[in-house]
């Protein structure tokens, strides 16, 4: 760790470098010090963010976290496979979804999109916005089915807030 007088003089230092090389040795010097900073940051914040569960598949989930309140099947085709389904407990207010656990705490909205371009088809997305990020999740070609999912999803997770 450096003291004070270490770091005078580094700053000395560098203020001789800069008026005797100019505006070069000013950059020479701000770019490594902003990667140093901004690394330090980095690695700060990962250290405060928790360590995330996540499950490979429905029968690990449901051992450890027992009978789920209710499943909600994204697509029949993967129904019986993780990411297939949302696992809702709302006993302990959480989700599971694609593996990872997501407590209700840190949804912000559930919506539907059509991901649909002018120049292919494409299946409708069930959005669900969370602190962290974004969840986009398949549900197939049926707007209605995409709708009622989103519907169906929020009246659980907003139910059990109050």
């Amino acid at each position: 760790m450096m003291n004070k007088r270490s770091w005078i003089l580094a700053a000395v230092a560098a203020l001789l470098l800069v008026e005797f090389l100019g505006f070069i040795a000013l950059l020479i010097l701000v770019f490594p010090l902003a990667y140093v900073v901004l690394r330090w940051k980095e690695r700060r914040k990962a250290k405060e963010m928790p360590a995330q569960t996540v499950y490979r598949s429905l029968d690990e989930a449901v051992q450890a976290l027992g009978e789920p309140t209710d499943t909600i099947t994204l697509n029949a085709t993967l129904g019986n496979e993780l990411n297939g389904v949302i696992l809702v407990y709302a006993a302990i207010r959480q989700l599971v979804v694609q593996g990872r656990v997501y407590p209700f705490a840190s949804i912000r909205d559930i919506s539907v999109v059509n991901s649909a371009t002018p120049y292919y088809i494409g299946e409708y997305q069930l959005l669900v916005f969370t602190e962290e990020e974004t969840l986009r999740l398949p549900v197939g070609y049926d707007n209605e089915y995409a709708r009622n999912l989103a519907v169906r999803l929020w009246q659980q997770v907003k139910g059990s807030m109050r």
